[in-house]
């Protein structure tokens, strides 16, 4: 099968991995320390309805297994940075996930031909930083992702015809905690950032706020023609769908004791032929 350019802005994929939920989640890290209130049944249970929804929207999916030594280790995100035909093993910022990265590239390196090289800078950058709009990529400046892997990774995609640049924000842990896309021209948001010189400059871009009491709504999944939507946030679940996108609801009660969103638990990816750097 071929795929086009078209997929890639579209936000169609093909293949993804996921990791098993730990014993250890209750030891993630989390900005309020709730993630100790984890219950690890009902997390591995919201997993696996999150692994059935991406599978029935087409999209392969590989289960990598459990690691005891990352508690943060099923929020994959963090890990990869895909791009037209490149995908980023990043450095992420937390001193106790460095290890998470290499983990994640054994368990992808055997499912497709892979080249590699290193990254030079020593910079730092977790996945929940990156918000792609099309051919548009911003890196969230945050205690995780630094201006020196920022401005690699920024540099990698220029080379690629893309466009990149970085972002200033508060208030949050991931920029895609409280900003995601919808499609190429639509995002959805809280007030603060979508009124955000970054974004207020884009023509014609499509922003649905997210009201302040339903803030983790900020994080959605945009998949094959669907929103995965986080369960228990009715007024932006709403609005999405009245501004025409089908929107799925899926439980994420337990992953937002660990400050994770839906984006979170997932890299997803289309055709083959990765370049990996390291």
């Amino acid at each position: 099968m071929t795929y086009s350019e078209n997929d890639f802005l579209n936000y169609r994929y093909t293949r993804g991995i996921v990791r098993e939920v730990s014993e250890e989640l209750t030891g993630a890290l989390s900005e309020k320390g709730r993630s100790a209130d984890i219950s690890i049944e009902e997390a591995r249970r919201e997993h696996e309805q999150y692994i059935e929804t991406l599978k029935s929207l087409g999209i392969e999916i590989t289960v990598l297994p459990a690691d005891p030594a990352f508690p943060d280790g099923v929020f994959v995100e963090d890990t990869a940075v895909v791009l037209p035909g490149l995908a980023v093993i990043t450095r992420p910022g937390a001193e106790t996930r460095a290890g998470e990265a290499d983990s994640v590239m054994a368990a992808i390196s055997p499912m497709i031909d892979i080249d590699t090289r290193r990254m030079k800078s020593g910079g730092t950058v977790d996945g929940g930083d990156v918000l792609r709009l099309g051919k548009r990529y911003f890196f969230g400046l945050s205690s995780r992702t630094d201006d020196a892997g920022a401005k690699e990774l920024i540099a990698i995609i220029e080379e690629r015809g893309l466009t990149g640049e970085t972002v200033e924000f508060a208030g949050a842990l991931h920029l895609t905690t409280i900003i995601t896309p919808l499609s190429t021209d639509a995002v959805v948001g809280t007030k603060e950032i979508l009124e955000n010189p970054a974004f207020e400059k884009i023509e014609g871009l499509r922003k649905i706020v997210v009201p302040e009491k339903e803030r983790p709504a900020g994080n959605v999944l945009v998949a094959n023609g669907k929103i995965l939507v986080p369960a228990g946030f009715p007024e932006t679940s709403g609005r999405i769908s009245e501004a025409g996108f089908k929107v799925i609801e899926v439980d994420n009660y337990e992953f937002m004791k660990a400050d994770g969103g839906l984006t979170c638990r997932s890299v997803l990816w289309w055709g083959d032929g990765w370049t990996i750097i390291l």
